[in-house]
């Protein structure tokens, strides 16, 4: 946080927003490629998945950065 104004009075907010901002893409993004191949292997549709995790993948890092900005002030 070398270029944040608020030092070490962010909380637990920036971190938060921090770990979710990295973090939480992934782990959408792994959790929809396991389901997606899940249900390839059974024969059934599995390309709303993948838009749907990557669209859920977005919306998380939007909001993280979101929280990060808050905690930051």
């Amino acid at each position: 946080m070398a270029t944040a104004s608020c030092g070490s009075g962010c909380g637990g907010g920036a971190n938060w927003g921090i770990w979710l901002m990295v973090l939480g893409p992934w782990v959408v993004w792994l959790i929809s490629s396991a389901w997606a191949t899940v249900r390839l292997v059974r024969k059934k549709t599995a390309s709303w998945i993948m838009l749907a995790g990557g669209g859920l993948a977005a919306v998380i890092y939007v909001l993280a950065n979101v929280l990060l900005f808050v905690a930051i002030g």
